[in-house]
């Protein structure tokens, strides 16, 4: 697999992942409780799931775009592969 393939890849994980955290988002300002197997979440839930879910998507943006990387600092963020 080459390197533009992976980084393809993780520009749809990316955007797999800022949906998500959207979707978490939407959930902690509708204050919507979760309950999975008589379990009640509250809405702190959504705030970690939201972070975390950020972090993911930024992480992944980072490799796919480059950036913060190398390819940043150099000025070949934007240039096509």
């Amino acid at each position: 697999m080459t390197k533009d393939r992976k980084r393809e890849i993780a520009k749809f994980f990316c955007g797999a992942e800022a949906f998500h955290a959207f979707a978490h988002g939407i959930l902690l300002v509708s204050g919507t409780r979760i309950t999975i197997f008589g379990i009640s979440f509250s809405s702190i839930w959504s705030v970690v799931s939201l972070a975390i879910n950020l972090l993911i998507a930024l992480a992944l943006a980072s490799y796919a775009w480059g950036i913060f990387g190398r390819r940043a600092q150099a000025g070949h963020a934007n240039d096509e592969m």
